[in-house]
């Protein structure tokens, strides 16, 4: 179960965005994806931020689903279900506190990315991340600090639904 030749490496190269600096990632992305001729910014911006934010998916799940006990899949499809339902009513619901926890990562991961952010965007198309920083060298008012007042809120609302629909406990616990 979960076995294969290779699988260190596919693990250590799915995180190894993580152990290089964001700059470098940011350059890498710009590079490679003006390569393959992949000009429209929507599209590079969600492709870099899916590779910074594939690690910490990987991490979370890869954690959780070493701590799953396969043979509760073997004891559904002994009640009769077929293989994908088992791993639908069985598997996923087992694992949503780890989806959960990786989604809230990747979430943050991604809104806090300048360096990606920088690279693949054009005059016309800014994220929150560059659109902050503007603002903040530009006009030095408070709005900086409402904006920042609303995303830790935000955070917290997060945690708050997180915790009722999972509980904060179980999401630890992988």
């Amino acid at each position: 179960h979960g076995r294969f030749r290779g699988r260190e490496a596919v693990l250590a190269f799915l995180v190894s965005p993580l152990m290089m600096p964001g700059l470098v990632v940011g350059v890498a992305l710009l590079q490679g994806l003006r390569e393959i001729g992949l000009r429209d910014v929507t599209a590079a911006l969600v492709v870099g931020h899916i590779v910074i934010t594939l690690p910490y998916i990987t991490r979370t799940v890869h954690a959780s689903l070493a701590l799953f006990d396969l043979t509760l899949i073997d004891a559904a499809r002994t009640l009769g279900l077929s293989y994908p339902q088992a791993i639908l009513r069985v598997m996923v619901p087992g694992l949503a506190p780890a989806f959960l926890t990786s989604g809230l990562f990747a979430f943050l991961a991604s809104l806090d990315n300048y360096p990606i952010s920088i690279f693949l965007t054009d005059a016309r198309n800014k994220t929150l991340p560059i659109e902050i920083l503007r603002y903040l060298e530009e006009t030095p008012d408070p709005t900086i600090a409402a904006i920042s007042s609303a995303l830790i809120l935000f955070t917290i609302v997060i945690l708050f639904v997180a915790e009722r629909l999972v509980g904060v406990r179980r999401l630890a616990q992988f």
